[in-house]
C-alpha cells in the first residue's frame, strides 16, 4: 500500500515551492535553529530565514554560533549545516550533500506550495467521508477514523459534550467486537492544543489486540440522562496492518530518521510517510506537532488534506483558510481546491464550483498543469450537479 500511494504520489509531479524555472537551482529551508540570515538574489536587507522558506541560486545563508539549519535543494541534495559559517546557494555547494531519493525529496520539500502526501487528488466522493452527516448531539470523534492502525491497541478520542453523563465506545468487525459504556466521571479529558477538551479512552487491558489485515467500524454515542436516549455517530472505517507490513512501515521509518532531519522537518517527513500508507491518525498527530514547532501555510495545507480524508471537514475547513490567508497563490490555489472538496462533501456544489474555479486560475497562473487540470475537473462535475 505504500509502494502504491508513493507511486502515485510521484507521478503528480516535483515541482517546487516557487514559481521558478524547472532548470534554476532552488533551496528550501526544511529546519532552523538560531538567527539564521539570508544575504543575495531576491532578499532585501538582512531578514531572518523562516521555515520552508525557498531561496534562489546565489543566495547566501549565515549562521551564527550554535545555529543549523537544514537545506533541501532542487537537485534533491540535503545539507545540513552548524554555525558559525556562511554558505552559498550554488550547484558546487548542493552536490557536497546527502544525496535524496525521489521518494526521500517528496517527503521533505514543498511541492507547488504544498506537500503532496494524500493520494487521490482527483478523486470527490472516494475520498471525502463526510464529517457533518452525524447526529448533531453525537460527540465528534477524532481518532481513529478511516485510517490503518499502527497500533493493534489504539486509544479513541472525541470532544467533550458538556452535557454528557454517559458514553459508549462500539467497535464491529468480522473477528472481534466490543461495546463498552462509561460515565462521564470515569473519562479522562483534558485541553488540546486547539480543540478544547478532547477525551480519551485507551485500549482496555483485558481486551485482546485487534487481529491483522481487518476492517473493523468504531462509533461512539453521548446521552445527558439515564432516561434519555443515545445520539450515535456514524460509523467510521479502522483497518488493521498486515504482519508483512508492520516491519516494512517501521523499517521506512527508520531510513527517513537516518536523513539527517530533526524537529518539526523529521516530524513532517514522518508525516508525509505514514500519510503515503494510509496512517492518517498518527500522520495528523505528527503534522500538528510540526505546525505547533514551526507554522507555515504549506503543513496547514497539508494537515487539511489528511483531516480531509479521515472526515474531518469541521477541522480541514480553518486550516485551509488561514493557509490562503498567510500563503503565496500556489498556497492560495491548494487551500481553494481544498475547501472546494469541503462544499462539495456537503453536497453545496455551487460554492465548490467558485472554489475549484478560483483554484483552476490560480493554479494556472502557477503554470501547475497537473494541478490546474484537477481543478478543471473538479469544477465541471460541480457544475453538473449544481441546480440550475
Amino acid at each position: 500500500m505504500i509502494c502504491r500511494a508513493l507511486i502515485a504520489s510521484l507521478l503528480l509531479g516535483l515541482t517546487t515551492a516557487a514559481a521558478t524555472s524547472p532548470t534554476e537551482l532552488t533551496g528550501i529551508l526544511t529546519q532552523i535553529d538560531g538567527s539564521v540570515q539570508l544575504a543575495g538574489p531576491g532578499v532585501s536587507g538582512i531578514p531572518l530565514a523562516r521555515p520552508w522558506q525557498v531561496i534562489r541560486s546565489g543566495v547566501t545563508v549565515h549562521l551564527p554560533e550554535t545555529s543549523t539549519v537544514g537545506i533541501v535543494c532542487s537537485n534533491r541534495r540535503f545539507i545540513r549545516l552548524q554555525g558559525p559559517k556562511s554558505w552559498p546557494l550554488t550547484e558546487a555547494s548542493c552536490v557536497a550533500g546527502r544525496e535524496l531519493t525521489s521518494g526521500e525529496y517528496s517527503l521533505v520539500a514543498p511541492q507547488a506550495g504544498r506537500f503532496k502526501v494524500v493520494s487521490g487528488l482527483l478523486a470527490l466522493e472516494r475520498e471525502i467521508r463526510n464529517g457533518d452527516q452525524d447526529d448533531p448531539l453525537a460527540p465528534l470523534l477524532f481518532s481513529p477514523r478511516n485510517t490503518v492502525l499502527r497500533s493493534p491497541r489504539p486509544a479513541v478520542s472525541w470532544l467533550q459534550l458538556p452535557a454528557a453523563t454517559e458514553y459508549r465506545v462500539e467497535w464491529s468487525g468480522r473477528r472481534a467486537g466490543y461495546d463498552t459504556r462509561l460515565r462521564t466521571g470515569d473519562v479522562v479529558c483534558a485541553a488540546d492544543r486547539d480543540r478544547a477538551n478532547v477525551c480519551s479512552l485507551p485500549w482496555p487491558l483485558d481486551r485482546p489486540d485487534l487481529p491483522p489485515a481487518e476492517t473493523f467500524f468504531l462509533r461512539i454515542a453521548a446521552r445527558g440522562g439515564i432516561t434519555e436516549p443515545w445520539h450515535w455517530t456514524e460509523p467510521v472505517e479502522v483497518r488493521t496492518q498486515k504482519l508483512s507490513a508492520v516491519e516494512t512501515l517501521e523499517s521506512h521509518l527508520r531510513n527517513i530518521e537516518s536523513l539527517g532531519l530533526a524537529g518539526s522537518a523529521l516530524d513532517t517527513a514522518r508525516a508525509g510517510l505514514l500519510a503515503q500508507g494510509e496512517f492518517y491518525a498518527d500522520s495528523a498527530e505528527a503534522y500538528r506537532r510540526a505546525l505547533a514547532a514551526g507554522p507555515a501555510p504549506e503543513l496547514r495545507i497539508t494537515l487539511g488534506d489528511v483531516y480531509l480524508a479521515m472526515g474531518l471537514l469541521q477541522l480541514a475547513e480553518p486550516l485551509y483558510r488561514e493557509a490562503a490567508s498567510a500563503g503565496g497563490p500556489s498556497v492560495q490555489a491548494a487551500a481553494a481546491f481544498g475547501l472546494g472538496r469541503i462544499e462539495y462533501a456537503r453536497t453545496h456544489y455551487r460554492e465548490a464550483a467558485i472554489d475549484f474555479r478560483q483554484a483552476q486560475e490560480l493554479y494556472a497562473g502557477q503554470k501547475v498543469e497537473e494541478e490546474e487540470v484537477a481543478a478543471r475537473r473538479a469544477l465541471e462535475r460541480a457544475v453538473t450537479r449544481s441546480p440550475h
